[in-house]
């Protein structure tokens, strides 16, 4: 007898939109990880000196939140267990970088509000992803 449990379309939908955010995130860490000496050149002074000042432990974070949440949300697609693991690793990360970002330097006086708008959307996506992952887990669309 066939027990398993038909998933919404939903769910895929999101998880399907999430691997697109997730890959917006994964572009914009490329772009300021490999950021041309021209584009840098071209900001402003006390935030070049903040791009080139960001310590190791903060880019990493910024990599394992970008590549955690669309490695996360591509198992979650794909109805796999180990979503759960990289959805809280990136989620722990974007909580690392935000110290970074706001307690460290300040981000918002280099950036602007933008930067704290936008981070707050990116701390909320992520919750929701480990919440979606607990939900589908709970109803039983992962096994």
């Amino acid at each position: 007898m066939n027990t398993q449990i038909k998933t919404p379309t939903w769910f895929t939908v999101v998880a399907i939109l999430a691997i697109i955010w997730n890959l917006m995130g994964i572009m914009a860490y490329l772009a300021q990880a490999f950021m041309p000496p021209e584009a840098l050149e071209s900001l402003k002074p006390e935030v070049q000196e903040a791009y080139k000042n960001v310590p190791a432990w903060a880019t990493a974070a910024f990599a394992l939140s970008v590549f955690g949440g669309f490695f996360g949300s591509l198992f979650l697609l794909l109805k796999k267990n180990i979503a759960k693991i990289l959805l809280w690793i990136s989620l722990i990360s974007i909580i690392i970088n935000d110290f970074y970002n706001f307690i460290m330097i300040d981000s918002i006086s280099l950036f602007g509000m933008s930067a704290l708008y936008m981070q707050i959307i990116v701390l909320i996506v992520a919750i929701l992803l480990v919440y979606l992952f607990n939900q589908a887990k709970n109803k039983h669309w992962i096994k």
